[in-house]
């Protein structure tokens, strides 16, 4: 059995004397964080993917004050990417690695999501109305992936196990 744990990164300050790539967290982005560690603190994650963007790099320092996480690897098309690479990039994980998380950007996140889930069920639903806020995390689980090379042909079967938003539990929306 192989889980992805899809995140987005959290709130970021916009501004336009600042680049996309180097926007920063603002109050709520490190509040949002410490609350998504808080949800990963028991999921066991063996690796993550990260965009190397500020925003996404300053979200996962703030988790990992709360999470020891063996194994984080930049991965720069993860910035501004197609889903279908982000799952060529996962096809390439090592098959020890059961708990593989990607820190990203919608909408290829939320992308991933719709694409690796199984559209039957209730939560593959909420997904469709809610869409990714940021900090929001999507657990998918594969029970019959044993071997990462094969993500491609579990498209549309993974279940989603849990759905965190951050926003909920700080009383945001």
């Amino acid at each position: 059995m192989k889980r992805i744990i899809l995140m987005r990164h959290a709130a970021a300050t916009k501004s336009s004397s600042v680049s996309d790539f180097n926007s920063q967290l603002n109050g709520m982005g490190e509040s949002q964080a410490i609350a998504a560690g808080n949800f990963i603190a028991n999921l066991g994650i063996d690796q993550v993917l990260v965009s190397p963007t500020k925003r996404t790099t300053q979200t996962l320092s703030i988790i990992l004050q709360q999470v020891e996480i063996p194994e984080i690897e930049s991965v720069r098309a993860l910035y501004e990417s197609s889903s279908s690479k982000i799952i060529e990039i996962i096809s390439g994980t090592a098959d020890n690695i059961n708990n593989l998380m990607i820190l990203g950007h919608n909408p290829t996140i939320y992308q991933l999501v719709l694409e690796l889930a199984q559209n039957s069920s209730k939560e593959y639903e909420r997904m469709l109305t809610t869409t990714m806020s940021t900090a929001q995390i999507v657990v998918i689980e594969f029970t019959d992936l044993v071997d990462w090379r094969k993500i491609s042909l579990q498209l549309g079967k993974g279940s989603i196990t849990h759905i965190f938003n951050p926003n909920l539990e700080l009383g945001e929306n």
